[in-house]
């Protein structure tokens, strides 16, 4: 299950040497400095443990002692011989800091003198720590690892029609009703490595239809004129494909996305019944509106969302070049989805 990353807020003095083979220092010397950064609690209670990860993959571990937030040494740098040769030396300050720290249980002292420089590791030790001391009031939060998540969703969506021509025919100038209906599908949302579940791309097959009517006439007097009434309408599956970012606010988050949509028609309706009379002649003809349409839409979207634990729901703004679009003639479609989704 997804779960909420928490935040605290920390002034704390760390080692801010490369840990990248190619860029590490010749200096044995620590390149302390003082910075005011947003850690990451993977562990919360008597004593605690926090994380943090710049942008160069700098990976910083601190514990909390008293009202201060101490930085857990590890450090690598090379070591240059006087022939010449160099060999990388791996400063493990941390095993004693958390040896000292958690000195309380000797239960662990073997999985400490072991312990790894990652927060996979170091969150186990915690989580056996809070075991041994029985602490009731301490829990672990962790990074979530998990790299997808699937889900279904379901709503109803909003469809405007705008037809566009160069023609003065009236089909071109009438305003169609906006279709309401219904839609399903389902998601898979893959989260960005390194992005905390902020970052992820969400991809969607859904399966949506709509339905506009019009109509139009050519009146010229009560003896010669022709009332038309057109139905235009497609069944098509759609597949989105967006960037979403999402913040999360304890167990309730709110997101926003944005991407590409395309879809292929599954069936079509395309008719016009037209009343003709042309003094005492009178006659009743049905035929299709516009023939030819084709069969891809692209599109593009933005949607606003808020999710609770598994449960999600989204405003989303879709506008697509249409099926209907050949010669002089053009439409889009302006589409409103209201989706509502669980998460697996």
């Amino acid at each position: 299950m997804w779960k909420a990353m928490k935040y605290i807020s920390a002034f704390v003095r760390y080692d801010d040497s490369s840990q990248k083979l190619e860029t590490l220092s010749t200096d044995s010397v620590f390149n302390y400095q003082s910075d005011t950064l947003f850690l990451l609690v993977l562990a919360i209670g008597e004593k605690s443990l926090f994380y943090f990860n710049d942008k160069n993959e700098r990976k910083k571990f601190f514990v909390k002692t008293d009202t201060a937030y101490t930085w857990l040494e590890f450090r690598k740098y090379l070591n240059k011989h006087e022939d010449g040769l160099m060999d990388m030396v791996t400063v493990n300050g941390y095993i004693i800091q958390l040896a000292k720290y958690l000195d309380d249980c000797q239960k662990i002292s073997h999985k400490i003198s072991k312990a790894e420089y990652n927060p996979e590791y170091l969150t186990s030790l915690f989580k056996d720590y809070y075991k041994c001391t029985s602490q009731t009031n301490a829990s672990i939060k962790g990074i979530n690892k998990k790299p997808l998540e699937f889900g279904v969703l379901a709503g109803a969506t909003l469809t405007n029609v705008v037809f566009k021509s160069k023609s003065d025919e009236a089909v071109y100038k009438t305003d169609f009703s906006t279709s309401t209906n219904f839609t399903f599908g389902m998601k898979i949302e893959a989260f960005l490595p390194r992005g905390f579940n902020r970052w992820s791309f969400n991809n969607e097959i859904l399966f949506t239809n709509y339905t506009v009517n019009g109509y139009f006439e050519d009146y010229i007097d009560e003896n010669k004129y022709s009332k038309s009434k057109a139905s235009v309408g497609f069944l098509h599956l759609r597949m989105s494909n967006m960037l979403r970012y999402t913040y999360a606010l304890g167990k309730f988050s709110v997101f926003v996305n944005a991407g590409i949509t395309n879809g292929m028609t599954l069936a079509r309706t395309d008719q016009v019944t037209t009343e003709i009379k042309l003094y005492s002649s009178a006659r009743t003809v049905t035929e299709e509106l516009f023939g030819d349409t084709q069969g891809w839409e692209f599109g593009f979207n933005l949607g606003l969302g808020t999710k609770w634990k598994r449960i999600s729901f989204e405003y989303r703004y879709e506008w697509g070049s249409s099926f209907i679009g050949y010669g002089n003639h053009s439409s889009a479609t302006h589409r409103n989805y209201f989706l509502l989704g669980y998460a697996f």
